[in-house]
């Protein structure tokens, strides 16, 4: 029997230096979200005061769906209900599938108002068009991200976003490699949490867009970059509703998030992505295009090695997840089987693991639909 908290309530944020910390109450109990930048410190003006906010509540829908609380209460309600709902429902409903409750709790969750919205002042900040902000998360696509940006644009500049347990200098040395923004963002009192329900991803983009965008207003780009493909449409009827936890990830997602920005934040900064039509296959072979040993050494493309380094696989993959398995299978079908072994040791006779890819039910990760997958698998036994 899962358990549900009673309230978890958003008290606000506090900024000093390169510190950003976001409080929260959740049955009584403070917890807070710590934000920490590399490189530069949190100027607050009325445009990072909305950013905050906005992002204080992102992070509202993560501890929602760890805890499945009965009301919520927050400072004021965001606009575009529609763009929240769509949150909410993704989010939310990822953590129900994975717990296997009731759908029903998306209607019970009640929201109290707090305080009103303040007025916004429509503002543009002075930008440079020549320069773009690159999101590095250690894997193909903001590998491939990168080198496509770097035909179009003069100047990139690379961020990265290190979360709850990560251990990216250990685990993912292309952040190192391409001199990233380093940012850090991590729940405190993580043990109190837990014991609701267990944390999944979230919302992870739309917070790291928002921290993306305190980045960018420091650097003076308004294109900020994210390394998302097609393999993130994967739709999953729950109980008569449709859930994609990678939402935030979609086209669909993008152009919401921009509007939403612009019209209530600041204008003038666009999300996109430049590998938003490729699979994963496609992204593999565009990859094996370019410096192989410099990039396939550093890559990291396992979400369990972000929590644990592991040891039998020379680069801190765990060799034993769907991710792992699915990146594997893209490197192999872009003629570089040899290299995919360095990264992941040899999984070609992990039958296990390629039955589980080819399962129809919820995909709970960027490994491709089940045509793709099921061509990768073909591919890897005609060799």
């Amino acid at each position: 029997m899962f358990r549900r908290a009673e309230k978890v309530k958003y008290i606000g944020y506090e900024t000093e230096g390169n510190r950003m910390e976001f409080f929260y109450e959740v049955d009584g109990k403070n917890i807070s979200v710590l934000l920490m930048a590399k490189r530069f410190t949190f100027a607050i003006d009325d445009v990072h005061d909305k950013i905050a906010y906005y992002l204080g509540y992102s992070y509202l829908l993560d501890i929602i769906h760890m805890t499945f609380p009965k009301e919520v209460e927050v400072m004021y309600k965001p606009p575009m209900n529609d763009f929240w709902k769509y949150m909410f429902t993704h989010v939310v409903g990822e953590a129900l599938i994975k717990w296997k409750a009731p759908i029903s709790i998306l209607d019970d969750i009640k929201f109290i108002e707090g305080e009103k919205m303040p007025k916004y002042t429509p503002q543009e900040d002075p930008m440079n068009p020549d320069v773009a902000l690159i999101p590095i998360g250690g894997g193909k696509d903001s590998v491939v991200t990168y080198e496509l940006a770097k035909k179009k644009y003069g100047e990139l500049i690379t961020m990265s976003v290190q979360a709850p347990g990560h251990n990216w200098d250990e685990i993912a040395p292309m952040i190192k490699k391409l001199g990233c923004v380093e940012m850090f963002d991590s729940y405190e009192d993580m043990k109190f949490l837990n014991q609701f329900q267990p944390i999944t991803s979230g919302n992870a983009i739309f917070n790291y867009s928002m921290i993306a965008l305190l980045v960018a207003r420091e650097y003076g780009t308004n294109d900020i970059i994210f390394g998302n493909d097609k393999s993130v449409s994967n739709e999953f009827d729950y109980q008569g509703t449709i859930i994609n936890h990678q939402f935030d990830k979609t086209k669909e997602f993008r152009e919401m998030f921009n509007r939403f920005i612009s019209e209530h934040v600041v204008k003038g900064y666009t999300f996109k992505s430049i590998i938003e039509d490729m699979t994963g296959t496609e992204v593999a072979k565009e990859l094996s295009k370019y410096h192989k040993e410099q990039y396939y050494e550093h890559l990291c493309s396992c979400n369990y090695a972000n929590i644990k380094k592991y040891t039998h696989a020379p680069n801190g993959q765990c060799s034993d997840c769907l991710k792992c398995m699915y990146t594997y299978l893209c490197i192999c079908n872009a003629g570089d089987k040899k290299y995919a072994d360095l990264i992941f040791g040899d999984m070609s006779k992990r039958e296990d693991l390629m039955e589980e890819l080819l399962d129809d039910k919820f995909r709970n990760d960027c490994f491709g639909d089940l045509e793709e997958c099921t061509m990768l698998v073909k591919s890897l036994k005609e060799k």
